[in-house]
């Protein structure tokens, strides 16, 4: 009868520690689910935004778009047009980056379709807003530029030409490189920025 009673007073202590075990179990269970709902919630809100900044790139780009094909407007984009958004260099230096506000000073805001607003800006990435093969006083115009390669089929490359290594077809005109950036402002100060390059023949 005395062994009895001694095994009932043991097991009353193995209970309570169990009993806390799981209470701190359900504790760090519960604190999990919710760190995944947050965040969850983080990367649906971070991908809405990122898909509206698309938006101000898609509305950029076609705009740069239209202004290349027109013979009458493509040499405006040897030029500033701040009314479009568009700079006609891209110098990105310490007080010119896209954390820094004279980067917006021209931006455009659009409305995407839910009304929400997004900036975008264009850069020509050249260094003075001349002709890309012009003179800047005496100074020669530098453009981030891409050679194109014709010779190319809807089969893929045409063998023999940009195929064969001492006898590629090369355009004589280059690609000059546009880069535009969108941002959508975020809550608490922060903000989603996407940029897209753009090449366009000269």
């Amino acid at each position: 009868m005395e062994a009895l009673t001694r095994q009932r007073g043991v097991a009353l202590p193995v209970a309570l520690i169990m009993l806390l075990v799981m209470l701190f179990s359900g504790i760090y269970l519960m604190r999990a689910s919710n760190n995944a709902t947050v965040l969850a919630s983080n990367l649906a809100y971070e991908r809405d935004i990122s898909r509206r900044a698309d938006y101000g790139l898609t509305v950029g780009y076609n705009w740069l778009n239209t202004t290349a094909l027109n013979l009458a407007t493509k040499g405006n984009l040897d030029a500033d047009q701040l009314g479009s958004a568009y700079n006609a260099t891209y110098t990105c230096a310490a007080s010119n980056c896209y954390r820094d506000a004279t980067f917006w000073a021209n931006a455009i805001t659009v409305n995407d379709p839910a009304g929400n607003p997004v900036q975008y800006v264009i850069h020509r990435m050249c260094q003075y807003a001349v002709a890309y093969n012009a003179k800047f006083g005496i100074i020669d115009n530098q453009c981030v530029q891409t050679t194109a390669i014709s010779g190319v089929s809807s089969g893929g490359v045409t063998a023999g030409t940009s195929l064969s290594s001492d006898a590629e077809a090369i355009t004589t005109l280059p690609q000059i490189h546009y880069v535009i950036t969108a941002r959508v402002p975020g809550v608490k100060g922060a903000s989603v920025i996407n940029q897209m390059v753009v090449m366009i023949g000269a």
